[in-house]
């Protein structure tokens, strides 16, 4: 020590720190990388839990729409079978009867939309 020599055992305490360090470092890095992966996963799958049930409810809402379409079209066809096809009430209410249909469709057409989209 008086000569200014480093012992060997210190030289190689200091070696071996050195490459812990750097390991360390290395790890960090990775553990960094691999954290942001994950939480850009997460958000991920958290946008596909909410389409996920997005979809859902408008499956829902299109099969209430479709019952009430079907419950419009007995009573429709039933006031057919009283007041005669050509009648001018009947008339009117087939032209709303279409437009509610293509609002029945439209509504199913953008449910399968979002599906196909996630």
């Amino acid at each position: 020590m008086l000569t200014g020599e480093i012992p060997p055992e210190e030289q190689e305490f200091l070696r071996d720190k050195q490459q812990l360090e750097k390991e360390i470092f290395r790890l960090d890095v990775i553990e960094n990388v691999l954290l942001s992966d994950k939480q850009a996963s997460d958000g991920l799958l958290e946008n596909i839990k909410r389409d996920a049930n997005n979809c859902v409810e408008s499956l829902k809402m299109c099969r209430k729409l479709y019952y009430q379409f079907g419950i419009e079209t007995q009573s429709l066809n039933k006031e057919e079978v009283k007041k005669g096809a050509n009648h001018f009430e009947i008339r009117s209410k087939r032209k709303g009867h279409k437009v509610f249909t293509t609002m029945v469709i439209g509504n199913y057409k953008k449910c399968v939309e979002q599906l196909r989209k996630r």
